[in-house]
C-alpha cells in the first residue's frame, strides 16, 4: 500500500502513469530514509496518500539537488495528468538534470550539489530500467482494474450466527460467531487463504466480537462480560461487566461498547477494570446507543442512537474527545468507515454506501446500493450483518429481517405445531389459565416492539399496546397483562378484552423488564438497574400499598426471578459466580439461598404444583429439576430434557414457557433458513447495485 497509486486506492483503471507514482516513492525513500507516506493504520495510510503532500525532500536532506525534489514531487503527483506520461519522460529529465559544461569552472557547493546529483541520477535510472523490466509487461497488459473477486464461507464445524462477524483491520482473516452441532456458540476464524475455519475455545456464549487495532486479539460478549483471547489462542481474560451486548469498537488502548443496560456507551482500558459511561452518551431521554465503530483517526467513532424521534434515531459521529455529536444519516442500524472514503450502513433493506470526509465529518454525495436483502435483526438488537477491513475487503450476510417461530413441545423434544405464522418474537408468556399466550412482538417500521397476545384455542393475534413495550406478564385470573413501556419506563396493566381501560402501577426511571405477577395478586417482581454499578437488581413492587423496593441488590446482575406457585420461593439467575447461574431464595425476606444449576443456566419457570423447575443451559437444552419444599426444601439434579433451537442467548431474557402441567412448552425458535446464514467475501473494489 506504500507505493499504491490514488488511482489504485480508488479502484479505477490504472497504467504506466500509476508504475511512475511508485517510482517516486521510492526514489523518495532512497533520497530520504522515509517513506513518502505514512499512517498509524492502514486506513489512515491510504488517507494519506489520497490527500497529504510528502515532506519536501530538502528539509529532510538540505544538499538535495532542486532538480531531484521536482522531479520527484511530479512523480507524486495526485492527478496521473499531472504526472510524468511515460518513463522515457522520467529518463531524459534525469538526463537533463545531470548534464555538465565542462569547459566553465564550478563554485564548489555547486559542484558538490552536481556530483550529488550525477550520483542519484545513476541510481535512479538503475532502478527505472530494474522497473520497466519487472513491471513494464504487466502494466501494458493491464488496461482495467482486476474485477472483485466473491466467495462464500459455510463451515461444517460451525453455522454462522447472523449479524455476528468481523473482519480483521488487515482484511486477511474473518472472525464469527458459529454454533456447533451441540449447540454452542464459540468465536471462530477463518484466514480468507485458507479453507477451514479454527475455533477459539474459551468462547462459549460468545456474541459479536471485533479485533483489536493490531488484529493480535479479539475482544467478544459472553454470560454478561466483556472479554478478550489473542487471536492464536489461550485463556480468555474478563475485562469487565457488559450484560445485554449491543457491540463494540477497539483503538488505543481502549474499547468503547454498549449494553442496555439504560442503552448507554462506556469505555473501559483494554487492560480490564471498571467500565465508565461517556458523558456524551448517556440516556437522559431514554434514547438508546448501539454499534459503535471507529474511524481512521481512532478517536472519531460512528454510532446507532435509536430516540423518541427521527432526529435523535440514526447514525450519528462523536469523538473520545469532545461531547458533541453529529448526526450523519437516518439508516437503522450502525454504520462502518471504507476505504479511501465512504459511509457503509444499512437504509431500508439495503446495504448502501456513501460518499464520507472523515476529516471534516460529513457526507459528501448520494448513497448507492451495494448489497440487496442485508441480515438485520429487528427483534431485539438491532443489528446489521456485515463488516469491512481497512482496506476495503467486504463480508456480510443477506436473509432480510431475522424472524422466529413460536413451537409446541412434548417433553422429549417432540414437535407438536406451529402458533401463528413466522414473526419478530420475543418474551412468549402463557396465561395462568392456558387459553392464552402473550408476546413482544418486534415492529421493523417503528423500530421498536408491542405486546401481543393470541388465543390459542382460536389462534388469533390482537395486539394489546399501542407504545413501545416488553416483557408482559399475567395477573393470577388470566385478565389482564402488565408490562413495561420505553422509554419512559412506566409499567402498565391492561385488560386483555379491553373491558378496563390501561391503569399505570409504577414510574420507573428507566426500562425496568417485568418478570412476574405473585398468585395471590398483591407483587410485580421487576428488574432495576443500579446506576452505581450499571447491574441489574431484582426490585418488588407492592400493588396493595404502592410502596416499591430492592428485594436482591449486589454486585452483579441478578434477573429472570419467578415466583413458585405457593409464593414462597423465588427463583433467579444470578452472576455472582461470573456465570449466570440458577439459584432459589425464600419469598419474601430473600434468605436461604440454594444454587440449583451448575455449569449454567438462565430463564427460570415453575410447574403449576410447584414440584419442578425448568431453566435453559448455556448450550440451549431445556433442563428440569425435581423440586420439594415440603417439610423443607430440597432440589435434585438437573437433568435434560431436550435441545432446543431458541435464538442466541443474549437476544432476550426469556424464549419459552411451560404449561401448568409441566408436559408441554411453547418455545421461541429459529426458523432452519436462519440457523445457518452462509457470509459472502467481496475481495477488491465493492461493486455498486445500481437501481
Amino acid at each position: 500500500v506504500q507505493y499504491m497509486a490514488p488511482e489504485q486506492l480508488e479502484g479505477k483503471d490504472a497504467d504506466a502513469r500509476t508504475d511512475i507514482f511508485a517510482f517516486g516513492a521510492v526514489l523518495y525513500e532512497m533520497a530520504t530514509g522515509n517513506k513518502a507516506f505514512s499512517g498509524a493504520t492502514q486506513a489512515s495510510l491510504i488517507s494519506a496518500i489520497l490527500r497529504d503532500d510528502p515532506q519536501p525532500i530538502s528539509e529532510l536532506q538540505p544538499m538535495t539537488p532542486p532538480a531531484l525534489e521536482r522531479l520527484v514531487r511530479r512523480c507524486l503527483a495526485k492527478d496521473p495528468e499531472r504526472r510524468w506520461q511515460s518513463s522515457r519522460d522520467v529518463a531524459l529529465e534525469l538526463e537533463a538534470s545531470v548534464g555538465t559544461d565542462a569547459s566553465a569552472p564550478e563554485p564548489s557547493g555547486r559542484r558538490r550539489a552536481r556530483m550529488a546529483m550525477a550520483g542519484w541520477g545513476v541510481a535512479a535510472l538503475l532502478l527505472l530500467l530494474l522497473l520497466a523490466a519487472v513491471l513494464g509487461p504487466w502494466a501494458r497488459r493491464r488496461t482495467t482494474a482486476a474485477p472483485p473477486v466473491r466467495f462464500t464461507i459455510l463451515p461444517a464445524t460451525g453455522s454462522p450466527v447472523g449479524g455476528a462477524l468481523a473482519l480483521s483491520p488487515d482484511g486477511r482473516s474473518l472472525a464469527f460467531v458459529g454454533t456447533t452441532a451441540d449447540g454452542r456458540d464459540l468465536v471462530f476464524i477463518r484466514p480468507l487463504d485458507s479453507l477451514e475455519a479454527r475455533v477459539l475455545n474459551g468462547t462459549d456464549e460468545a456474541a459479536f466480537p471485533f479485533w483489536s487495532p493490531d488484529g493480535r486479539a479479539l475482544a467478544f460478549f459472553a454470560r454478561g462480560k466483556l472479554k478478550r483471547i489473542d487471536a492464536a489462542g489461550g485463556a480468555p481474560q474478563t475485562l469487565c461487566d457488559a450484560p445485554g451486548a449491543r457491540g463494540g469498537a477497539w483503538s488505543a488502548g481502549m474499547i468503547v461498547f454498549s449494553s442496555d443496560v439504560g442503552g448507554q456507551m462506556k469505555i473501559v482500558s483494554e487492560a480490564g477494570g471498571g467500565a465508565r459511561p461517556l458523558e456524551q452518551l448517556i440516556s437522559r431521554n431514554g434514547e438508546q446507543y448501539r454499534w459503535p465503530n471507529f474511524l481512521p483517526d481512532g478517536r472519531h467513532f460512528l454510532y446507532f442512537a435509536f430516540g423518541s424521534d427521527a432526529t435523535r434515531t440514526g447514525v450519528f459521529v462523536t469523538s473520545l474527545d469532545s461531547k458533541v455529536t453529529t448526526r450523519l444519516a437516518s439508516g437503522d442500524s450502525g454504520a462502518a468507515y471504507a476505504s479511501p472514503g465512504y459511509l457503509l450502513y444499512r437504509s431500508g433493506d439495503q446495504l448502501v454506501r456513501q460518499p464520507f470526509d472523515a476529516r471534516r465529518l460529513r457526507l459528501t454525495g448520494d448513497a448507492v446500493p451495494l448489497v440487496e436483502n442485508i441480515w438485520w435483526d429487528a427483534i431485539s438488537t438491532w443489528a446489521t450483518a456485515f463488516s469491512v477491513s481497512e482496506g476495503g475487503v467486504l463480508a456480510y450476510q443477506t436473509g432480510g429481517v431475522t424472524l422466529s417461530r413460536l413451537l409446541w413441545y412434548d417433553r422429549s423434544g417432540r414437535e407438536m405445531g406451529a402458533i401463528g405464522p413466522p414473526g419478530a418474537y420475543i418474551e412468549p408468556a402463557l396465561s395462568p389459565d392456558g387459553r392464552w399466550l402473550a408476546m413482544t412482538r418486534g415492529d421493523q417500521r417503528a423500530m421498536g416492539s408491542s405486546i401481543w397476545t393470541v388465543d390459542l384455542e382460536r389462534g388469533n393475534f390482537t395486539r394489546l399496546s399501542f407504545e413501545r413495550a416488553a416483557t408482559p406478564v399475567w395477573s393470577p385470573d388470566s385478565r389482564r397483562i402488565a408490562y413495561c413501556s420505553f422509554p419512559s419506563g412506566e409499567i402498565w396493566a391492561r385488560d386483555i378484552h379491553g373491558a378496563e381501560k390501561e391503569k399505570l402501577l409504577h414510574k420507573a426511571p428507566s426500562f425496568s423488564p417485568l418478570d412476574d405477577w405473585s398468585r395471590d395478586g398483591r407483587y410485580l417482581v421487576h428488574e432495576v438497574v443500579d446506576w452505581k454499578t450499571f447491574h441489574f437488581d431484582i426490585g418488588l413492587l407492592d400493588l396493595q400499598n404502592g410502596t416499591e423496593r430492592r428485594l436482591l441488590t449486589e454486585p452483579f446482575n441478578q434477573m429472570g426471578a419467578r415466583l413458585s406457585p405457593d409464593g414462597r420461593w423465588l427463583a433467579y439467575e444470578s452472576a455472582e459466580s461470573g456465570d449466570h447461574e440458577i439459584f432459589i431464595r425464600s419469598f419474601p425476606e430473600a434468605k436461604d439461598r440454594r444454587q440449583i444449576s451448575a455449569g449454567g443456566g438462565s430463564q427460570p419457570r415453575w410447574r403449576g404444583d410447584g414440584k419442578e423447575l425448568f431453566f435453559i443451559s448455556p448450550d440451549r437444552k431445556l433442563m428440569a429439576v425435581d423440586v420439594r419444599t415440603e417439610p423443607a426444601f430440597s432440589a435434585g439434579n438437573p437433568h435434560v430434557l431436550f435441545q432446543t433451537r431458541i435464538l442466541p442467548l443474549v437476544e432476550a431474557r426469556n424464549h419459552y414457557d411451560v404449561t401448568a402441567d409441566g408436559r408441554r412448552f411453547v418455545v421461541n425458535s429459529r426458523r432452519p433458513e436462519d440457523a445457518s446464514l452462509p457470509i459472502t467475501v467481496v475481495v477488491g473494489s465493492m461493486p455498486e447495485r445500481r437501481k
